[in-house]
């Protein structure tokens, strides 16, 4: 019994140990991606001062022996005219893969919203048939580039009020896209929203 008390504390110190010199290694890639959300808000805030870009929250995770940083609920919000767009995803996981990339774990299912003042708004679930390779590029201080590699054929399952419908996109081949993320995510924002509106809502059966 007491050499099984011993065994314990010696893995719970050992454990304990571990946990701090894990967060520790972490920290930097943590206030990376943290100060890549502010560099994001700001620069936003500066171009469309109707347009948001947060974040519930921003962690280490991936313990004992993964190195990830966690984004909970990262938002793109605008409102302007009675109107508002968004899209949402539940989380975001980052691993750093070099000096200047993250490497980007996109959910298969996010969320996005059209609402217009005196209406009930419109509540869309979104999810992939292949969640495309993703990554972040930039320095300590902020990350400015992105890329995707989008999949030959990629297909969204647009749900909204019980309802689903499909929007397919078929490429020729895998496409990589690669560029600075814009100043403005205003008008991305609602083109999106507007291809998810023309499927479900103005589009006949």
């Amino acid at each position: 019994m007491r050499s099984l008390i011993i065994a314990l504390a010696v893995l719970l110190v050992a454990t304990g140990g571990w946990f701090i010199t894990w967060r520790s290694m972490m920290a930097a890639d943590v206030a990376t991606i943290q100060a890549s959300i502010k560099h994001r808000y700001d620069t936003i805030k500066a171009v469309s001062p109707h347009t948001t870009f947060k974040a519930d929250d921003v962690y280490a995770t991936g313990f004992p022996f993964s190195f990830r940083v966690a984004v909970h609920r990262p938002t793109l919000t605008q409102i302007w005219g009675g109107e508002t767009y968004a899209i949402s995803f539940e989380k975001l996981e980052l691993a750093r893969a070099n000096d200047s990339r993250f490497k980007v774990l996109l959910p298969q299912t996010f969320d996005s919203m059209y609402a217009k003042d005196g209406a009930a708004p419109e509540q869309y679930r979104v999810s992939l048939n292949e969640v495309p390779q993703a990554w972040l590029e930039g320095t300590n201080v902020a990350l400015t580039k992105y890329g995707v590699l989008l999949p030959r054929k990629l297909v969204l399952d647009v749900s909204l009020n019980g309802q689903t419908k499909k929007i397919g996109f078929d490429f020729p081949l895998a496409l990589p896209v690669s560029a600075e993320i814009p100043l403005d995510a205003s008008r991305p924002l609602q083109l999106f929203v507007g291809m998810l509106r023309e499927a479900m809502v103005f589009s006949k059966p």
